[in-house]
């Protein structure tokens, strides 16, 4: 039994004897700590979430500008965001632990945080089930395994059910739009494809070798879309679509308005957009069935 248990806390990452804590991250590097981190600085607002959501939320020393959810994020010390990261306001934080995600940083500046020496924990998600992993990994380094199994099993499972709901029809053609000027779409390795299949749908655009590349109007009007996803439910986002009154998805008035904070940020609130998204899918294909019968 006493060897059972060694081995079980070894697979978990965490030496039974000295509290030290080892974990592969998506960039395949291995982090050991001395021991579960204290204070974490999460440069991303998935992942400040994700700790959140494990209950580590006094554990989370730092955060970036547009870290706001859960609320009691708010209040959290700000080290400015991907794009202008305060350094000195990082250091001066004393973090044993940073968070960041590989998708939402140049190589240029990893390699500068890198060079901060502090452990690098790099989080990269393009499927919904490596949200799962995530939440384990993290659950880990932040002592706190056993919760982030659970919160990775219940993440499985409710993703399981989505799935085996799933409708079993041809996927429909479908334009994601995260902002409308100029337009900007997702493209090959988001975790959005994965999420528009879940619900029987396909992106239109995702051979396209960015995350998220910008197209024209005219690109998608060329395409075979037959509805429109839209993570900013604006007036404004819909409106460019109302001077092609022919195109489909306004002329059928197929559109899906999903929280952009739910569905572009992977984290657990992604499964609250894949049942959005799975609720317009299914009424899409009864509208279909309804149309083709009253032929």
């Amino acid at each position: 039994m006493v060897r059972l248990l060694l081995a079980a806390g070894l697979l978990l990452g965490m030496s039974a004897a000295q509290g030290e804590v080892r974990v592969r991250d998506d960039a395949g590097q291995e982090l050991r700590l001395a021991q579960p981190a204290r204070r974490v600085v999460s440069l991303a607002p998935h992942l400040a979430e994700m700790v959140a959501a494990l209950g580590g939320t006094a554990q989370l020393a730092g955060v970036t500008r547009f870290s706001d959810f859960p609320a009691e994020l708010k209040d959290k010390p700000r080290v400015g965001d991907a794009h202008a990261l305060d350094r000195e306001r990082l250091l001066s934080l004393k973090p044993d632990l940073l968070l960041i995600w590989r998708g939402g940083l140049s190589q240029d500046r990893i390699e500068a945080l890198k060079a901060l020496h502090i452990p690098l924990y790099q989080n990269d998600i393009t499927r919904l089930d490596d949200v799962a992993g995530s939440l384990e990994r993290i659950g880990l380094l932040l002592g706190r395994g056993e919760v982030g199994r659970d919160a990775a099993v219940r993440f499985r499972a409710e993703l399981a059910a989505l799935r085996q709901a799933a409708p079993g029809v041809e996927p429909v053609p479908v334009f994601y739009q995260i902002w409308h000027e100029p337009l900007y779409t997702v493209g090959a390795g988001h975790w959005l494809n994965d999420l528009l299949a879940l619900c029987g749908a396909r992106n239109v655009f995702a051979a396209l070798p960015s995350l998220a590349p910008a197209v024209s109007r005219e690109a998608v009007l060329a395409t075979d879309v037959r509805a429109i996803v839209l993570s900013n439910a604006s007036e404004e986002a819909r409106s460019g679509w109302r001077r092609f009154p022919a195109f489909r998805p306004e002329r059928e008035q197929r559109y899906c308005l999903l929280d952009a904070d739910e569905s572009e940020r992977p984290g657990p609130r992604l499964l609250l957009a894949a049942r959005e998204l799975c609720q317009c899918t299914t009424r899409w294909n009864e509208q279909s069935a309804v149309s083709v019968e009253g032929r």
